[in-house]
C-alpha cells in the first residue's frame, strides 16, 4: 500500500469557522458594553466577517491544493482553468463538485445519498443556529446589536433541509440552491466585497429600488449572513473528511 502523503493543511481545514466568532466573544469580554464602546462594534464586526470569509477562502484553496497533490487528472484541470479567489458563489459550487469528483475516483462507493441525509441536514440546520446564539447570547456583539440578535433569533430559519446538498439523478450532491444561493450572491458575497474592498468609504449607504422591491434589505442580518457562511464550512467539512478517509483506506 502506498502512503499518504503528508497533509499541512488538515488541521486548518477541520477547524470549523465558528471558532473565529467564538474567539471574538472572548476577546470583548473586557470591552463591557455601554454606550461609549458601541462605536467599536462595526469595526468588531468587519474584522469578523472578514476573518471567518477569508478563512472560508484559504480554506477552499488548501483543499484544492491537496486534492491536486494526489489526482494527477484533477492538478490538470486545475492548471488549465485556475480557479479565482474562492469567494464568489460559482467558485464554492465548482470546488463542492470537484470534491466529489476527486472522491468517486478513488471509489465510487464513497458519494452516495446517505452522505447528507435528511437527519443529517435537519441536526445541522438546528445546530448552526443554536450554536451562534448560544456565543453571541449576553455577548458584547448580542447586546450592542441587539435589534438584530433578537430578529435572528425569533425570525424562521433561512437555512432549510431541501435548499442545499440535495441528491441527484447524477449522483451527485447540489450546493445551495434557491433563496440560500441568492442570499450568499445579493448579500452575503456583496458586504465581504463591501468590507473587504472598503467600498463603504465612498459608496452611500442607501438601498437600490431593485434591493426595495424584492425586499433584501429586510434580510440583511449580520448573524444571518454568518449562519451561511458556517452552513458552507459545515459542507466542506464533511467533504473533505470523507476525502480523508478515502485517501487512508484505497489501495493503490
Amino acid at each position: 500500500m502506498k502512503s499518504m502523503r503528508s497533509n499541512q493543511h488538515q488541521q486548518f481545514i477541520q477547524t470549523p469557522i465558528l471558532d473565529i466568532l467564538r474567539d471574538t466573544v472572548t476577546s470583548c469580554r473586557a470591552i463591557g458594553d455601554g454606550i461609549e464602546v458601541h462605536p467599536l462594534c462595526e469595526y468588531i464586526m468587519q474584522t469578523t466577517f472578514l476573518n471567518m470569509t477569508g478563512a472560508s477562502e484559504q480554506k477552499l484553496k488548501c483543499i484544492c491544493w491537496e486534492m491536486a497533490t494526489n489526482d494527477y487528472e484533477y492538478r490538470y484541470e486545475l492548471l488549465r482553468s485556475p480557479i479565482g479567489e474562492c469567494s464568489n458563489y460559482k467558485d464554492k459550487q465548482k470546488i463542492f463538485k470537484d470534491m466529489q469528483d476527486v472522491i468517486s475516483r478513488i471509489g465510487p462507493d464513497y458519494i452516495n445519498g446517505t452522505i447528507f441525509e435528511r437527519s443529517y441536514k435537519e441536526h445541522l440546520i438546528s445546530n448552526i443556529k443554536q450554536q451562534i446564539i448560544a456565543v453571541t447570547d449576553r455577548s458584547f456583539l448580542g447586546v450592542v446589536k441587539e435589534k438584530d440578535f433578537q430578529q435572528y433569533k425569533i425570525a424562521p430559519n433561512i437555512i432549510k433541509k431541501g435548499l442545499f446538498a440535495n441528491y441527484d439523478k447524477k449522483g451527485k450532491f447540489s450546493f445551495l440552491e434557491n433563496d440560500l444561493q441568492f442570499f450568499y450572491e445579493r448579500v452575503v458575497y456583496r458586504w465581504r466585497n463591501r468590507y473587504a474592498h472598503n467600498l463603504k468609504s465612498y459608496q452611500e449607504n442607501l438601498p437600490s429600488l431593485l434591493g426595495l422591491k424584492d425586499g433584501i434589505y429586510e434580510r440583511e442580518n449580520f448573524f444571518t449572513m454568518l449562519s451561511i457562511l458556517v452552513l458552507m464550512d459545515e459542507l466542506y467539512i464533511k467533504l473533505y473528511n470523507i476525502y480523508i478517509k478515502s485517501l487512508k483506506e484505497v489501495k493503490w
